[in-house]
């Protein structure tokens, strides 16, 4: 009896763990944790007054050092940041001219940070115009792509591959709505009749949902439906259907707030939201409650640990510190608790078991059930002899 019990347990404990080992929010959160806080706003943001006291600093130091590239970069990025992009294009004109002045073994690094730095400016700078203006005046996004693609071309691995996610957000942007996607091209961000994004789903090692996150946290994708539509399918890809759900939900605010498609082609921005569900397509209606239920509750507490970070900030630009300068700046922050996401019950866990895994377990639960069997048989056999 003591052998049939420890069977009987083995049998269930290996069963459960087939059904622990799913999609819920709680266990994908575990995976992916920093597309889980991406999505919902929970990234380090900065204030106008954060860019203003490092352009004033850089400014100054470019007096004394006018031949110092990486300060051009900073003072570059700072006035991108501040929404004064023809001036960041102006330093990078700058940083060229003395980049022109140097041996290529010197020049390299610098040149790369050039190109992606330029390419990004005038990336932003075709995003920041009106719609009509996006729609008949592509210069700055052509720009950006052959910049961009030169930028990958020097350093492919720089800014672990993100830019490469860049690049295939450009050329959706170029895209035409019309000639079809070839097999060959490298773009996750385009659509059609049957997917929320087209095939092929290709890129890095990076992969397509740390890619498309490191756009949402390091650019202005943070308010792009398409990024989100975009990061949603390519999570659904992975499996990770909760953490889908969130990014369809995230998409869903920004269109309510009055947020819609960047793509300069009106047939494209028409028919996305005829393809775009709005939902997982891994998730039960019933599974997916949780999930919205869940989406406020942390899109609230995201919001308010960043008016606590900008706050914390501000009184310590007051005092006249800055992170680049007082390397005790962050010393009294307190990081503030991430509300835990929902999990499911085992029932759920067992309807959301994938194919490869369903199959898994019934292997499983077949070589244990044999074994079972077999030893039940075993010990009838010795009772039986033993009456005899």
């Amino acid at each position: 009896m003591r052998k049939i019990l420890l069977f009987l347990f083995l049998f269930t404990s290996l069963t459960f763990a087939c059904l622990w080992d799913r999609d819920t929010l709680a266990e994908e959160a575990k995976r992916r944790p920093d597309s889980l806080k991406i999505i919902v706003g929970w990234f380090d943001r900065y204030p106008p007054t954060y860019y203003e006291m490092r352009l004033e600093r850089v400014s100054k130091e470019l007096e004394a050092a006018p031949d110092d590239l990486g300060l051009h970069d900073d003072a570059a990025v700072a006035c991108e940041r501040l929404g004064r992009i023809d001036e960041a294009i102006g330093w990078m004109t700058k940083k060229k001219a003395l980049l022109d002045s140097l041996p290529e073994s010197e020049a390299k690094e610098h040149r790369y940070r050039y190109l992606s730095n330029l390419g990004t400016f005038h990336l932003h700078r075709w995003i920041s115009q009106p719609q009509p203006q996006r729609e008949s005046q592509l210069g700055d996004l052509r720009q950006s792509e052959k910049l961009i693609a030169q930028a990958i071309e020097d350093n492919p691995d720089a800014h672990f591959g993100r830019e490469i996610y860049q690049l295939m957000a450009i050329r959706w942007l170029l895209w035409d709505g019309v000639s079809p996607i070839q097999e060959q091209e490298d773009t996750i961000f385009t659509h059609d009749e049957t997917h929320w994004v087209a095939a092929p789903m290709r890129g890095p090692d990076l992969g397509h949902v740390d890619g498309i996150s490191g756009l949402i946290q390091l650019g202005l994708a943070w308010e792009s439906p398409d990024a989100f539509r975009t990061l949603a399918a390519a999570l659904d890809s992975d499996k990770l259907s909760s953490i889908a759900e969130l990014a369809y939900q995230r998409e869903s605010e920004l269109l309510s707030a009055g947020k819609g498609s960047l793509h300069p082609v009106a047939q494209v921005r028409e028919t996305i939201p005829i393809i775009s569900k709005g939902k997982s397509r891994f998730l039960l209606d019933k599974d997916r409650q949780s999930v919205r239920d869940y989406f406020p509750i942390a899109r609230a507490a995201a919001d308010r640990r960043n008016a606590a970070w900008i706050a914390y900030q501000e009184a310590r630009f007051a005092k006249g510190m800055h992170p680049d300068t007082h390397p005790d700046f962050w010393d009294a922050w307190t990081e503030p608790e991430y509300p835990k996401p929902p999990g499911t019950t085992l029932l759920e866990k067992w309807e959301h078991l994938s194919d490869e895994n369903l199959i898994l377990c019934l292997a499983l639960v077949l070589v244990v059930g044999a074994i079972f069997l077999k030893v039940a048989i075993a010990l009838l056999r010795r009772k039986s002899h033993t009456k005899v």
